[in-house]
C-alpha cells in the first residue's frame, strides 16, 4: 500500500474525492479511505513484481477453473451505498463481464494488498473492514513485500478465518478458485536476496 497522509480535505464523499483528484497531478495516486484522501507513495520494483506475479498466477488458474472471473491490477472499488471509500487494491478478482470502459469495479471476489513497514495499521484495518463487508468477497490477501509472508483471510460459514504462509513451498489455495501458486512463484524476482526465507530457517526448494 505505502500510504502517506498529506494535507487534503477530510470527510469526503466519493464524488468530492473524484473532484479533488481533478486538481492533483496525474502521476499522483490517491485512495479514499473512510472519508480521508490518502496519497500512495510510488511502489518499489519488488512490490510491482509481487503484484504482477499474483495477477498472472490467478489468471492462469481462473482461465481453467473459473473463466467468468478475471484478475486485474490497481482497479478502484466503488460499492453501491458506500459513500466514503474508494480504495485501489494492488490486485483484485472481478467479474470478467465488467464493462472495460469503467474506471472502477462494483463487485469483487478477492482482493490483495502488498504491504510495507510504512503502511499505517489504522488504514489497513479500515480497508479490511470495508473488504469484509462486501458480500461477494471471499478472500483477502495481505502480502509482505519485504519478506516471504502472506496472510490469507477467507470467508467461512461462521465468519472469517486467517492462515499465515511463510515457506517457499506453501501454496495459495483460494476460496472458489483453488490452488493458485506457491510462495516461491509469488515472490519470484522480488528480493535482492534470492532466498529471503533462509534467515527464518526455511529452504527455498520451490
Amino acid at each position: 500500500m505505502n500510504q502517506s497522509y498529506l494535507q487534503a480535505p477530510r470527510s469526503l464523499s466519493v464524488t468530492q474525492f473524484l473532484d479533488f483528484l481533478e486538481s492533483r497531478p496525474e502521476e499522483e495516486k490517491w485512495e479514499l479511505i473512510d472519508g480521508s484522501a490518502i496519497m500512495v507513495a510510488p511502489p518499489i520494483i519488488g512490490h510491482q513484481r509481487i503484484a504482477r506475479n499474483l495477477e498472472r498466477a490467478l489468471n492462469d488458474r481462473l482461465e481453467q477453473a473459473k473463466p467468468e472471473w478475471i484478475a486485474e491490477i490497481e482497479v478502484g472499488i466503488e460499492l453501491s451505498g458506500v459513500t466514503h471509500f474508494r480504495p485501489e487494491p494492488d490486485v483484485m478478482v472481478i467479474d470478467a463481464a465488467t464493462n472495460p470502459r469503467q474506471r472502477y469495479a462494483d463487485r469483487f471476489h478477492l482482493v490483495a494488498e502488498v504491504l510495507s513497514d510504512s503502511d499505517r495499521l489504522s488504514i489497513i484495518h479500515a480497508k479490511l473492514a470495508y473488504y469484509q463487508a462486501h458480500a461477494c468477497n471471499q478472500t483477502i490477501l495481505l502480502i509482505r513485500q519485504d519478506r516471504m509472508e502472506v496472510t490469507v483471510i477467507s470467508r467461512q460459514a461462521d465468519g472469517w478465518a486467517e492462515l499465515q504462509l511463510t515457506a517457499p513451498d506453501d501454496r495459495l489455495d483460494i476460496n472458489g478458485i483453488g490452488p493458485v501458486c506457491t510462495l516461491a512463484r509469488l515472490y519470484r524476482g522480488a528480493f535482492a536476496n534470492p532466498n529471503p526465507a533462509a534467515k527464518s530457517g526455511h529452504s527455498n526448494s520451490g
